[in-house]
């Protein structure tokens, strides 16, 4: 997020070119926040009170779709945006995070 926030401050324009959105946390919920509102000079990495999210689309690199599974671990399987590397014979991309061991069943 910080490689974001830098450009951000390089060019105030980077986040709505890029097809990202602000969020500011309320109490039960995210709230939108209008980018061109944002006084790019006074943020830091530090001091960013915002959610920032991608739209799905071809410039992001989970591609244009998402697939949300039901779980409570946020799993989830996305499209990429550079379709010729499926043609390739070697390419995985799974990757799971601190997924809770109880959501998986042991095969034997």
């Amino acid at each position: 997020m910080n490689d974001i926030i830098y450009k951000f401050k390089l060019n105030h324009n980077y986040l709505s070119k890029n097809g990202f959105e602000l969020y500011l946390r309320n109490a039960d919920d995210y709230q939108r926040i209008d980018i061109t509102k944002i006084n790019s000079k006074i943020i830091s990495p530090s001091s960013f009170p915002y959610y920032i999210r991608q739209l799905l689309s071809t410039i992001n690199a989970m591609g244009r779709y998402k697939f949300d599974l039901p779980n409570l671990n946020s799993v989830y399987l996305h499209d990429a945006p550079h379709h010729d590397l499926f043609k390739s014979h070697i390419r995985v991309c799974i990757r799971i995070d601190k997924a809770a061991h109880d959501t998986y069943q042991k095969y034997t």
